[in-house]
């Protein structure tokens, strides 16, 4: 650490590592007291509710859709859990960024066949960079997360509820969710290879965007509208919010 005094251990694992997380918190931790804090992304089974320390679980509508409707478990004085809507369980950011080093090191990226357009666009890493701010103002002020709404879930076996645009209802809902111009969503198939994580994206048509905004105006300030009102509930930072505007500012959603 080059010299910084380490005051706070905070344990995250994404996917797989949070499974095994999972475990680590429930079963080895109450005699080892190694962390301060637990951060399982994107999956991981219910966690022991009798330990002191914080935990903040966050994850996307493909790890609802596929296994988490079950392990859900309510927020307490040391539990936390964000659902965020429309996200896919690999952020398509992160798939942007894994592409040249899969091609540096494996010569060629994979490109399995999915049965819907692969990639949600919504960026859940904008939750989660959220959530790593919450976690250390919650360890070391004892300022306890916002709680987030659950993405809807109807019928038995329960399957995610959804708008007129295929969209999920409920959950975190990022202006890249609130204020569409696709349909993502964190499903696609098959189960048998990489496209389960990938979910989906399928752009409106240009009478669907011109429906829904008249003027470029329209579309930005409804952006920027939704994206303040995340931040002031805690689902954003400074820096991605400023980011989610400039990006809707640079489109060409609304320009004729």
């Amino acid at each position: 650490m080059a010299g910084l005094e380490v005051k706070r251990i905070v344990a995250a694992g994404v996917s797989q590592g949070a499974t095994r997380l999972v475990v680590y918190h429930n079963a080895v931790h109450p005699s080892a007291g190694v962390f301060d804090g637990f951060m399982p992304l994107l999956h991981g089974a219910r966690l022991r509710t009798d330990l002191e320390v914080k935990v903040f679980k966050v994850l996307s509508e493909t790890d609802v859709w596929r296994d988490q409707v079950p392990y859900r478990q309510a927020d307490s004085d040391n539990f936390r859990r964000w659902e965020v809507a429309r996200a896919a369980h690999l952020d398509f950011r992160v798939e942007r960024q894994l592409l040249p080093m899969q091609m540096r090191d494996l010569g060629s990226a994979p490109q399995p066949t999915c049965t819907s357009p692969p990639f949600s666009r919504i960026p859940l890493a904008f939750a989660v960079d959220a959530a790593l701010d919450h976690m250390v103002a919650w360890m070391n002020n004892g300022i306890a997360p916002p709680s987030g709404p659950d993405i809807e879930t109807a019928g038995t076996p329960e399957v995610i509820a959804r708008d007129g645009f295929g969209n999920a209802l409920g959950g975190i809902r990022l202006s890249q969710h609130a204020v569409p111009t696709a349909t993502n969503t964190g499903v696609n198939g098959p189960l048998t290879n990489a496209c389960r994580t990938y979910g989906t994206h399928v752009p409106f048509s240009d009478d669907t965007l011109a429906a829904l905004y008249p003027d470029h105006g329209a579309y930005v300030s409804q952006a920027a509208r939704v994206t303040a009102d995340n931040r002031r509930a805690g689902y954003l930072v400074v820096e991605d919010a400023e980011a989610t505007v400039r990006e809707a500012a640079q489109s060409s959603v609304g320009r004729r």
